[in-house]
């Protein structure tokens, strides 16, 4: 749907988002499972815009695959560092803006994804987000992903 993203098109998202932007301790774990094509990857984009812009912490959120972080989350995590007012003058420009690592609020948020190891063991977080989760464990990375679990 073009245009401002309403949470309301997929309520069922709506109590995960509230739980992990909680991240007061109340909840460790937060697990959302659901089909295909079924706005997940929005609520990590929610989840994150909501916890740089009022409890800004590291981030580490690992997709499927490199071709994942890197042509399609990425691009659409600038498109909300952008369109949000209060993101857009929070985030580094320049050479601190990498495609895999984003400064926003004075911490880090790394793009990972299940197929480096490398990557998901490089970087401490407050906030792990780990989507299509089911595609890491036939990876490298398989051993990590599951020691985050």
């Amino acid at each position: 749907m073009p245009g401002a993203r309403h949470p309301s098109v997929t309520p069922y998202v709506i109590p995960w988002t509230q739980a992990v932007a909680d991240g007061g301790g109340r909840y460790r774990r937060a697990v959302l499972i659901t089909a295909a094509q079924s706005g997940k990857t929005d609520a990590m984009l929610d989840v994150i815009g909501s916890r740089l812009d009022t409890r800004p912490t590291p981030i580490i959120y690992c997709g499927p695959s490199l071709d994942f972080v890197t042509n399609q989350f990425e691009p659409r995590l600038m498109e909300l560092f952008d369109q949000a007012p209060t993101l857009s003058s929070k985030i580094a420009r320049g050479q601190k803006n990498k495609k895999t690592r984003k400064v926003v609020a004075g911490v880090q948020i790394r793009l990972a994804h299940g197929g480096s190891a490398t990557s998901l063991k490089s970087s401490s977080a407050g906030l792990a987000l780990v989507d299509e989760l089911d595609h890491c464990w036939s990876t490298s990375a398989a051993k990590v992903t599951r020691s985050a679990w």
